[in-house]
């Protein structure tokens, strides 16, 4: 069977599978705080020590948040993008985090 020639994609479909997710991270990241100490590069290590967590699950964590484009990361380092930095951030004047 030869599959018909469209000229629409299903990438916005295919989005909504993984909008759930996203959503989970973005709130775990605002409710423990992640973003405030992001500002500078920091390891998991560093970072699981200042929120009381687990390291190699907060290493789970921040490969997640890099993957949505809320964190980079580089060489075991992990910090804010300028989206994280502008509007995740405590006390800064843009901070949107009781938004979500």
């Amino acid at each position: 069977m030869k599959i018909p020639e469209m000229n629409i994609d299903y990438g916005n479909l295919y989005k909504m599978i993984f909008a759930p997710i996203r959503l989970k991270l973005l709130l775990a990241g605002i409710e423990l705080k992640v973003f405030n100490h992001l500002s500078e590069p920091t390891s998991a290590e560093e970072l699981a020590q200042v929120i009381q967590s687990h390291p190699g699950n907060t290493r789970v964590f921040l490969d997640g948040l890099a993957a949505i484009d809320l964190v980079q990361k580089n060489n075991g380092l992990y910090w804010n993008t300028v989206l994280a930095q502008t509007f995740l951030v405590e006390g800064s004047k843009t901070y949107l985090g009781q938004l979500f």
